[in-house]
């Protein structure tokens, strides 16, 4: 696999300027819209292979994720190895993947104090975050248009979880690593413009595996059998490598509110993976998804309303 070293986009605290509304800067935007709903694809369809995995028992969430990203880290480093290293790969990288690795264990362990549908409800919250967090940083505002489509976004995501009532610890953690998740975004969205995309995505692997390992004796130990081995690694390759790269590049054409609007697809791809198991939809959860596709759809028209604005049409 050859990774084009191109320059880095113009860059701001909030991420890489976006692209000019030309021909050939649309045609950015939508190949990289196409490479985050690719990576939400998999993404969202992999949940029910790991999902049936840690329900076998033999595997556990925090070795999975230890091991998943250790061997994810060492395929970024070998495609890497020959590229020439930037200033400040290893700080942006570092403190990407702490923030990642609070987001997972927040989401993991809130997982096991609430239900399934709450704290994806709450997760995927990270969608409001991200603006907010980034007006608080920078000051930039996200347009009407994106606005609605936030809305939007947050109707269909209570649609297709079924929201979720109560608050507690479980909550709590879930909120959390909501606001981690969305530090992450932003942190991706402005390594992609500045960083080598392998360098960065090796880095903030390795640290994700690093911290998590310490605690795998403790939390079930190394998987024993073939099948946990061949699901973490199917995972590092196809959940992490095939998903961080393109993620990582899209992140130089697409701001990181736009990207989350975009993830939101996610647990759609995971409603109909799990609908092909034999899950069956509810018809509520059916207009959430649509509701979450027609979301992302809005965000993604919102640079071409902005620029016919500004051009008076």
């Amino acid at each position: 696999m050859t990774i084009p070293s191109d320059l880095p986009l113009p860059t701001s605290a909030s991420g890489p300027v976006e692209p000019s509304t030309s021909i050939h800067g649309r045609r950015d935007q939508a190949l990289a819209a196409g490479a985050l709903v690719w990576a939400a694809a998999l993404f969202g369809t992999s949940f029910v292979v790991v999902k049936d995995a840690l329900d076998s028992g033999d595997l556990r969430a925090i070795p999975y994720l230890a091991f998943r990203f250790l061997i994810a880290a060492a395929l970024f480093a070998l495609l890497g190895a020959r590229r020439p290293r930037r200033a400040g790969d290893l700080r942006i990288g570092v403190q990407a993947g702490l923030s990642y690795t609070a987001g997972m264990v927040c989401q993991t362990v809130g997982l096991q104090h609430t239900t399934a549908a709450t704290a994806a409800f709450l997760t995927y919250l990270l969608v409001v975050a991200v603006p907010l967090i980034t007006f608080f940083m920078t000051g930039k505002r996200p347009s009407r248009t994106v606005m609605v489509a936030i809305g939007v976004a947050v109707v269909g995501l209570a649609l297709l979880t079924g929201g979720g009532v109560g608050f507690g610890i479980g909550e709590l953690l879930s909120l959390c690593g909501a606001v981690a998740f969305a530090f992450h975004l932003i942190q991706v969205a402005d390594a992609a413009a500045t960083q080598d995309l392998l360098h960065f995505n090796a880095i903030q692997c390795a640290v994700v595996g690093l911290v998590l390992l310490p605690f795998v004796p403790f939390t079930g130990g190394i998987p024993s059998t073939p099948h946990s081995w061949a699901v973490v690694v199917y995972a590092a390759v196809f959940v992490t490598v095939l998903t961080f790269l393109p993620w990582t590049w899209a992140s130089r054409h697409i701001d990181a509110t736009r990207a989350s609007l975009i993830f939101l697809t996610e647990p759609v791809f995971a409603a109909v993976a799990a609908g092909l198991t034999g899950e069956s939809l509810t018809v509520l959860a059916t207009i959430g998804a649509v509701l979450i596709l027609a979301s992302a759809a809005l965000a993604e028209l919102a640079p071409v309303l902005a620029a016919r604005s500004r051009s008076g049409r």
